[in-house]
């Protein structure tokens, strides 16, 4: 939690400022040992953030989403990741940021936000964590809204051959089956470079072939969470402002262009009541369409009322 640690409240930075920080931090990292320590004790904070409608309505028409009178939990997503970066570098954060792999995002989306209000954002690091391919790290945001928790979101993100002491073994879960697409996506070789106009997010894995292989990539990737958002939106029921959990859990990149086959499912909740009943959930998968190789898998459902 925030409270937990000590806070510093900062101008709003750019993500521009967060790549050069982390191109920086990348030199001078070269030639020291690999081994993570701890995180930061610190959560950085901006007040009076304006939630601007207009980029709302960008970030939306990428995701394919309906327009509506509040933010959408992507763009508040997008709102806050410039702060979240500055975070990641921080000369005490332990990991190398550039190469960091988005294993998982889940957010809470308790109270709607407005277009045209003004939030306050906090973002820290927590849960440094052995994986069997190297370290991970949670890095939280919390956006508040006249004083009130609105939205909270966790990146769970990993330092592919950065080790703690230990190697937990591969673990092996059933994430059923990747069949019976009920819709399509596809992507064009353009899909990194226009999520990056929208988000601020330049990393040059997304933004076309010739950048990506300078990162060991043969092509660009779309970015995770361009495919996250176009989850929420299929499976988000018409009408749901807020008060419910979004998940994403990213297991293979996009390759641009490319297509994904998609498949979302709904369940009704307690004695099969419909959303947003307790217990209610629909979930979404996709794979891509020519080999059927898994790319994401996700869920919203609502949020039940002791955790708004």
């Amino acid at each position: 939690m925030a409270g937990q640690r000590r806070v510093e409240t900062v101008p709003m930075p750019t993500l521009g400022e967060g790549y050069r920080a982390a191109l920086l931090g990348l030199a001078s990292r070269r030639g020291r040992a690999r081994s993570a320590a701890s995180l930061p004790d610190v959560a950085l904070r901006v007040e009076n953030v304006p939630v601007d409608a207009d980029a709302d309505r960008r970030v939306r028409v990428e995701a394919h989403g309906r327009p509506g009178p509040f933010a959408s939990a992507e763009y508040l997503h997008v709102l806050a990741f410039p702060l979240a970066m500055s975070v990641l570098v921080r000369k005490d954060f332990p990991l190398p940021v550039l190469g960091l792999i988005h294993l998982v995002n889940s957010v809470e989306y308790a109270e709607a936000v407005p277009l045209g209000a003004r939030v306050e954002i906090t973002a820290w690091a927590e849960n440094l964590a052995p994986h069997h391919a190297g370290t991970t790290a949670d890095l939280v945001v919390e956006i508040r809204h006249e004083g009130r928790l609105a939205f909270r979101g966790l990146s769970r993100n990993l330092a592919k051959g950065t080790f703690l002491k230990g190697k937990p073994e591969r673990s092996s879960e059933d994430r059923g089956a990747f069949e019976g697409r009920t819709a399509q996506w596809r992507f064009g070789t353009d899909a990194g470079r226009r999520w990056a106009a929208v988000s601020g997010d330049v990393n040059p894995i997304h933004m076309s072939a010739a950048t990506a292989r300078l990162l060991g990539m043969p092509r660009a990737i779309a970015h995770g969470m361009l495919v996250a958002s176009r989850g929420l939106e299929a499976a988000l029921p018409p009408g749901t402002e807020a008060g419910f959990r979004w998940d994403a859990t990213f297991l293979t990149p996009v390759t641009l262009p490319g297509a994904v086959d998609v498949r979302i499912d709904v369940s009704g909740g307690e004695g099969g009541a419909p959303w947003p009943a307790p217990g209610a959930r629909v979930e979404y998968r996709g794979w891509n369409a020519k080999s059927g190789r898994p790319h994401i898998v996700g869920s919203v459902t609502p949020l039940e009322a002791g955790e708004r």
